[in-house]
């Protein structure tokens, strides 16, 4: 499959507020991305806890990560995340 398409990794995460993420991707663009819809969902439940959730990290680029929990693709946080203009 050619790069171009090829969504960006993710580079960083902040928890912004509340069930939102400030997601930093390898191409500089920052996006937010309201894990909130997700919450509903089995596998996310656990996160409804704001401690949990705070507890997301990066791996290796290709997703946002909760140990012990469940991933969101990178993907998803680039095409489900609102571009943040600079």
């Amino acid at each position: 499959m050619p790069d171009s398409f090829v969504n960006p990794f993710i580079k960083s995460v902040v928890v912004n507020k509340a069930f939102e993420l400030l997601v930093t991707f390898d191409n500089q663009e920052q996006k937010l991305l309201d894990v909130t819809p997700y919450l509903n969902g089995t596998a996310f439940a656990p996160l409804r806890d704001f401690n949990e959730f705070k507890k997301v990290r990066v791996l290796d680029g290709w997703a946002l990560s909760w140990p012990g929990y469940c991933d969101l693709s990178h993907d998803t946080a680039y095409l489900c995340g609102t571009r943040i203009e600079k």
